[in-house]
């Protein structure tokens, strides 16, 4: 049997050349928004009931040694560094307001960031190093999903943030601890042997997919760790022939958009950044039942009155968010039935909107039970590089006001500006992160590059939390 072709080596080599100072500066303003985004998310999912459950069952030791330990982000307190990256990627992931990419379905800032300034906080590495590292592994991330075939490998029931994480990361650590391209190489297939994760938690709703992107981020930085002290990773992770990621993951994967286009477009330009706290999958949903609802005049009296909502997506929304009942606010926030409904009688969805007070809200509930949820075979075949829907809303008399989105905002064709950036960046922290620090935080991120060291953001972030009680769930 032939051998396959190389596809880790010279996916690691292309990482380990990105230097900063050859990087465009919308790439830079680009990654320095994912890292606000990231942050942002991170903290605002800090108080969640689920990662006090974490932290109470992973118990992690106060480590003082900064050459081996990171922050934990609001806990007060430092840990070695792979349970850094576990505990503060899982609480970028909680709210559900992390970014997103369409072709791979997964959400690199969620274990990219954490793992990088994990790594750059132990090592103490500049703002620009950091931000090169950052590019690094998003670069990693997204071009392995580009490869295994999206489709093929979430109809297996892989969870794409948690299988492709671990190669981001591992990037982003092995670049930052400069591995050199055999290094990465070796980080990458450590990482790749580690990747896992399912969508089986959707079947009861269990939260327990809160942790997935934090095993990844965790994964990746001890993968480059066990490289850097001599334990030597697979370098043909993604291509061989037996066990590689490629051929385990999925049917119908395409190795040569691994490799393509290297440095002719950096794959975080193609990132989403999420407006709502919900699924990527529910947005385009949600910006049109804002639409018709805003050609009510913002009071629809008549929200009540309707007798159907059809909402027309791609078949993996409909198998992904096709959700009519939610029982946990975790599920709603999955769920397009819900969200077109809060979108409809609220004008708005936000983090307030799910808790119980919503969930169980009878008027929300009664539209809920109205939204149909149809594959359009049109907007099927755009899937996955257009994300797009149209909603239908029928009045009791059979008047029709119908919305189509191709590019949901925060999309890279409809992009959020760095204002919005800070300002959902503000909303997310707000329960447990005064105004001014963060707004230290926000012109700490905004001047990145020209700092000599990122540890003082890492010290910011780690804090002390504010009150006591955990919000939601």
């Amino acid at each position: 049997m032939a051998k396959a072709a190389e596809l880790t080596r010279p996916l690691a080599a292309h990482v380990d050349g990105i230097a900063f100072e050859r990087l465009p500066s919308d790439v830079v303003a680009k990654a320095k928004l994912c890292v606000l985004d990231s942050l942002g998310c991170a903290l605002g999912g800090a108080s969640h009931a689920a990662i006090g459950s974490l932290m109470e069952a992973v118990r992690p030791a106060s480590v003082d040694d900064p050459s081996t330990s990171a922050s934990v982000w609001a806990a007060g307190f430092r840990t070695g560094a792979p349970m850094a990256a576990l505990l503060n990627g899982s609480m970028a992931h909680v709210v559900n307001a992390d970014d997103a990419h369409k072709e791979t379905m997964g959400h690199p800032g969620t274990v990219v960031i954490p793992a990088a300034l994990v790594v750059g906080e132990m090592l103490g590495v500049s703002g620009a190093a950091f931000l090169e590292a950052v590019v690094a592994g998003y670069e990693c991330l997204l071009r392995v999903g580009l490869g295994v075939g999206v489709a093929s490998h979430r109809d297996r029931g892989w969870y794409s943030t948690s299988t492709l994480g671990p190669f981001g990361a591992a990037a982003a650590a092995a670049k930052l601890m400069r591995l050199g391209p055999e290094g990465v190489a070796g980080a990458i297939g450590h990482a790749g042997a580690q990747a896992s994760g399912l969508w089986a938690f959707t079947a009861d709703g269990s939260l327990g997919n809160i942790v997935y992107p934090g095993r990844a981020a965790e994964a990746g930085v001890l993968a480059a760790l066990l490289v850097r002290s001599g334990l030597s990773g697979p370098t043909r992770v993604l291509e061989a022939d037996d066990g590689g990621f490629l051929r385990a993951m999925s049917d119908q994967n395409a190795p040569d958009r691994i490799l393509a286009d290297f440095g002719k477009r950096f794959m975080i330009m193609d990132v989403s950044l999420k407006p709502y706290p919900t699924s990527r999958t529910t947005h385009a949903a949600i910006d049109a039942c804002l639409a018709i609802r805003a050609r009510a005049g913002g009071t629809p009296w008549w929200v009540e009155k309707l007798s159907r909502i059809i909402v027309r997506t791609y078949a993996v929304g409909k198998r992904q968010a096709d959700i009519p009942d939610p029982e946990t606010e975790w599920m709603a926030t999955l769920s397009i039935p819900y969200t077109a409904a809060v979108a409809l009688v609220e004008g708005a969805v936000g983090v307030e909107h799910f808790t119980r007070r919503y969930l169980d809200s009878p008027r929300i509930r009664a539209i809920m039970g109205k939204v149909e949820v149809v594959v359009d075979d049109e907007i099927s075949a755009a899937f996955p590089a257009t994300w797009s829907c149209r909603v239908e809303v029928i009045g009791p008399d059979g008047a029709r006001e119908v919305e189509r989105v191709e590019s949901a905002r925060g999309d890279p064709k409809n992009p959020m500006g760095p204002g919005e950036v800070r300002d959902k960046f503000h909303t997310l922290t707000r329960e447990i992160l005064a105004q001014a620090a963060g707004e230290r935080l926000c012109d700490f991120i905004a001047g990145l590059e020209r700092e000599q060291n990122v540890a003082p953001l890492a010290a910011m972030l780690r804090g002390t939390p504010r009150g006591g009680k955990r919000a939601r769930g």
